[in-house]
């Protein structure tokens, strides 16, 4: 489209007033001929460009659907800040904080205090390496119990943001941990009651080895 622009305006420049007036009916009819291609062919870049448009918008409409439905949580953080931004849905259940009062908040006060640090290591880590790096810590929403989960962090490329940054992908793995710590309970419970049972045991082998002690000497003494 900027080549055909170009082309007209040079046209346009190329032919003075004077010419025009001396232009015969043949040439002038010429001259509007091409321009009237001009205007055709800018008319139909115009309309690929808007359907092109039109395809664009849906295309981002669609993956803002699915980014702020998904399961799990999506939010982006900024590496000089902690700043969050970008925040999908999940994450403002997990918070319990409406969407509005989340964005330019520190994703940092809502962890644990005594995961802080985990936290800290984790997100320094991402910027250091500009690998995929996890950690599991406990969010602090603003109501409610703390919910165990796991972080999943890279660093996002984007030339037009102020400082470099994050998208951090938060997996609510609460019920799991819930089973771990009852799995783990279990097998305490079944452990100690094994070492009671083989505890039993040895006491009584080492009964069993007494009585026979004692009936051996007693059946010497009668020899």
């Amino acid at each position: 489209m900027t080549d055909l622009r170009s082309r007209a305006e040079a046209l346009a420049r190329n032919i003075s007033n004077a010419e025009i007036e001396v232009m015969s009916a043949w040439d002038t009819n010429k001259l509007i001929q091409e321009f009237q291609v001009y205007q055709v062919e800018l008319e139909m870049q115009n309309e690929e460009l808007t359907q092109y448009s039109d395809k664009l918008q849906k295309a981002n409409d669609k993956y803002a659907d699915l980014y702020d439905s998904a399961p799990v949580g999506y939010v982006k953080l900024s590496q000089k800040t902690g700043k969050m931004s970008e925040i999908n849905l999940a994450v403002t259940q997990f918070l319990g904080v409406e969407r509005r009062w989340l964005q330019g908040e520190n994703f940092a006060q809502y962890i644990a205090p005594q995961d802080l640090n985990e936290f800290y290591i984790f997100f320094k880590e991402i910027f250091e390496t500009r690998h995929k790096h996890m950690c599991e810590l406990h969010l602090r929403p603003k109501h409610g119990s703390p919910v165990f989960v796991r972080l999943e962090g890279t660093e996002v490329e984007d030339a037009s943001a102020p400082s470099r940054s994050c998208q951090i992908v938060v997996i609510d793995i609460n019920e799991r941990k819930k089973m771990e710590e009852e799995l783990d309970e279990k097998v305490r419970v079944c452990t100690a009651e094994l070492e009671h049972q083989v505890s039993l045991l040895k006491a009584e082998i080492e009964k069993n080895k007494n009585r026979r002690y004692h009936l051996t000497i007693q059946t010497h003494k009668k020899i």
